[in-house]
């Protein structure tokens, strides 16, 4: 297993805290992202769209479009 060390506390990263958090477009439109966080420091390494969340967004607004 390779393991990166945190950029802030250089502690070695061999598992990491997961954490739900709002990403916003111009702060208009939301969406479900999450971050990958530093689990001895708690400093914020990466952010994405959570993409389970997208998935099934997207289910359910096909679902709904074929259900009109």
């Amino acid at each position: 297993m390779v393991a990166g060390k945190c950029s802030k506390c250089d502690s070695m990263i061999t598992s990491i805290n997961i954490e739900n958090i709002a990403g916003k477009v111009n702060g208009k439109d939301a969406w479900n992202c999450i971050s990958y966080n530093c689990p001895r420091c708690n400093t914020i390494l990466s952010i994405q769209i959570d993409p389970v969340a997208l998935k099934t967004d997207t289910i359910d607004g096909v679902v709904q479009r074929l259900n009109r």
